[in-house]
């Protein structure tokens, strides 16, 4: 026999069988299927009609299908369609692969288990695959696609979706998940809940929301991502809550990476009640464990350390804020919080913030341009939260008590906690605003502070600030014609009219821990143009021991503090400034107020007194040249200056001795007065 013709004829073979393979499949894969669904030891049984099959073609379907699972539930479908089956995997024989199928689509499909209900008229999978594992068998699939679905719990609850497609299908994971049109009606809570479009990213299944949340037993991990658009929530009593779009991104049970929502509002029988422009986060990390609190509502300082030493963000913000209540409105440009990490805030800002106060007679108006505080340690401000909270009695003497329990130190004296570095505030005012107040006005203009150079003494753990700058330009007030207290504030300032009264101001405190010199300056305060005022004084031998501890003695333990001050420390210099007819004469048209003279009277007698002090210690060069420029001063108060200049540093206890003669007090402390054209 030829070569030629054995080929031929082995191709005639192998066609032949295939063929006969081709008719035969069918009937061989409906029996082994029936056989399944019929076994009494299957997981799934079940029947169908109308079963066809195309080897070559690579297709495989029925029709009304019908299948139970162990649990009780009912699969159905019209008709069920495989395509590009792969048969060595349906035979579990393929080495190459798991795919069962290109395709699969089903007409009618829907779920049932009880009274529950899952339907869709057209769902389809593309890529099944079956994976064996451990003896066991799990499907898995490429992408699924349920179009109309509708969701009944038997409870009253329902679910309709336009579309729910997903990606990257396993029994315990989603790759992806998208939502069209996606509602939900809760009737036993009195809620629904729809959003336009969902989408998740890489999903545990596994997981139940409950579960999900609860940080103690299993981490935040439902879903590393999820984003949307047009989500409303309704409940009882008219109430919604809507937002344009949400985004959480980075998910995992350590926090997030990013976190936005848009044009949020919440509202009550259809009236806005509290709306926000955009809130958004940024690297959101946490440890927080929740044994760490007990159950009352109030953080305590070992909460709040667990709290501010477990969680970090790299940035918060909120825009756009509005808040309408019948007793109030609110409203809030922008808040932000940048680089809260280790217990500090690096940066907090505040700008546009509003609050209006409807139900009081005068309807007061509280405006801030803005606020910002940089550096916040929040351990010490839960402290001052301590300090100064709520009272927890009525008894004014109860906090009295309270702050005297305190140290110098935990009360900011002489050297500020290094609570902040720096903060500014502009365009604060309150203000009135009805007929009769509303040209009423209280505000700053702007004020600011700094405080740096860090220092901590021994057996303290507070940090203090060596040095600290403070400044005010413009707090004002602004009176309406009608006020009664307006020309009586006139008379005083020796103004016939003003539509505003502004004081600047700024104030210095440095502490040199190597020299031990404690300087407090005021620098020029003045209100406007009427007058000014600057005042200096250093304290010297507040060595670093001392310093510390004056900071850890009690504000009640006052002969320690006489002790202090008396023993250990000494005077160093002081100045005195003071520029401006019209403000002398205010101090003394207030002192004259009460026993019947007027102005001109008290600064005639008080020129007289000074003239006969003068005329007693005129053979004492030192003061009587003090007291002389001191009455050219009281007759035209234009410009006075007082220094305290001493050789050397004078202890308190010195002072404070007593027995001493004003001249020799003059000279000991280098007593200097100049005035008016003398003042330099």
């Amino acid at each position: 026999m030829s070569k030629t013709k054995i080929i031929i004829g082995g191709v005639a073979v192998v066609a032949i069988a295939a063929t006969a393979a081709h008719f035969a499949a069918p009937s061989f894969f409906e029996n082994q299927f029936r056989s399944y669904l019929t076994n009494p030891r299957s997981e799934l049984h079940g029947e169908f009609d109308n079963f066809a099959l195309s080897l070559f073609g690579g297709t495989m379907s029925a029709t009304d299908v019908s299948l139970r699972t162990a649990d009780g539930a009912t699969i159905t479908g019209d008709a069920v369609k495989f395509e590009q089956v792969n048969w060595l995997t349906l035979l579990n024989a393929n080495p190459f692969g798991d795919t069962l199928a290109g395709s699969v689509t089903v007409d009618n499909g829907q779920i049932e288990n009880k009274d529950a209900r899952l339907s869709s008229p057209a769902p389809s999978l593309i890529d099944l695959r079956i994976i064996q594992k451990d003896g066991t068998i799990h499907y898995a699939a490429k992408a699924a696609e349920l179009p109309g679905i509708h969701v009944e719990d038997g409870l009253g609850r329902t679910a309709k979706a336009d579309l729910i497609a997903l990606e990257d299908i396993t029994e315990s994971r989603l790759g992806g998940l998208t939502l069209q049109n996606l509602s939900l009606v809760l009737p036993s809570e009195k809620q629904s809940f729809s959003v336009e479009t969902a989408s998740f990213s890489d999903c545990d299944i596994t997981q139940s929301f409950e579960t999900a949340f609860d940080l103690s037993e299993k981490p935040f991990d439902l879903c590393s991502a999820l984003s949307g658009t047009g989500v409303l929530l309704e409940r009882a009593d008219k109430e919604k809550i809507t937002l344009a779009s949400f985004g959480f991104d980075g998910l995992s049970s350590s926090g997030a990476q990013a976190i936005s929502l848009t044009e949020v509002t919440a509202s009550k029988d259809d009236k806005p009640q509290i709306s926000f422009g955009e809130i958004a986060l940024t690297n959101l990390k946490q440890s927080i464990r929740s044994d760490a609190f007990d159950s009352n509502n109030k953080l305590d300082a070992r909460e709040w350390q667990h709290l501010i030493d477990n969680l970090s963000v790299d940035a918060f913000s909120v825009t756009e804020m509005s808040s309408s209540q019948d007793e109030f409105t609110t409203k809030l440009g922008s808040v932000a919080v940048n680089g809260l990490k280790d217990g500090e805030v690096a940066k907090l800002a505040v700008s546009d913030f509003q609050f209006d106060l409807m139900d009081h007679e005068d309807k007061p108006v509280f405006k801030l341009g803005h606020f910002e505080i940089s550096k916040v340690s929040l351990s010490r401000m839960q402290q001052i939260v301590e300090m100064y909270g709520t009272p927890t009695s009525n008894d004014p003497m109860a906090q009295i008590e309270k702050a005297q329990n305190q140290t110098l130190g935990d009360l900011g004296i002489l050297l500020s906690p290094m609570v902040y570095e720096s903060f500014l505030v502009s365009d604060l005012s309150l203000s009135g605003n009805t007929d009769a107040n509303k040209n009423l006005k209280f505000g700053i203009d702007r004020a600011s502070a700094s405080i740096g150079d860090p220092v901590r003494f021994d057996g303290n753990g507070t940090t203090f600030a060596k040095k600290g700058r403070s400044a005010v330009q413009g707090m004002y007030i602004e009176l309406p014609d009608t006020s009664p207290v307006k020309d009586l504030i006139a008379s005083m300032i020796g103004l016939e009219n003003f539509d505003r009264l502004s004081l600047n101001g700024k104030i210095n405190i440095t502490w040199d821990d190597q020299s031990g010199v404690y300087t407090y300056d005021i620098e020029e305060t003045s209100i406007d143009d009427i007058g000014s005022i600057s005042l200096s004084a250093s304290v010297g031998n507040l060595t670093p021991e001392i310093m510390g501890e004056l900071t850890s003695t009690r504000l009640d333990q006052t002969e320690k503090l006489r002790q202090i001050a008396l023993t250990k420390t000494s005077f160093n210099a002081a100045r005195l400034e003071v520029q401006g007819e019209k403000l002398v004469k205010i101090f003394l048209r207030l002192a004259a107020q009460g026993n019947g003279q007027t102005a001109e009277d008290l600064q005639m007698v008080g020129a007289m007194v000074l003239m006969q002090t003068q005329e007693k210690f005129a053979q004492y060069p030192r003061l009587s040249n003090a007291l002389t420029e001191l009455v050219d001063w009281f007759s035209n108060p234009q410009h006075l200056i007082i220094t305290l200049a001493p050789d050397a540093p004078v202890p308190f206890g010195v002072l404070a001795a007593g027995g001493m003669q004003p001249p020799a007090i003059a000279d000991l402390l280098g007593l200097t007065i100049q005035a008016n054209e003398n003042a330099k």
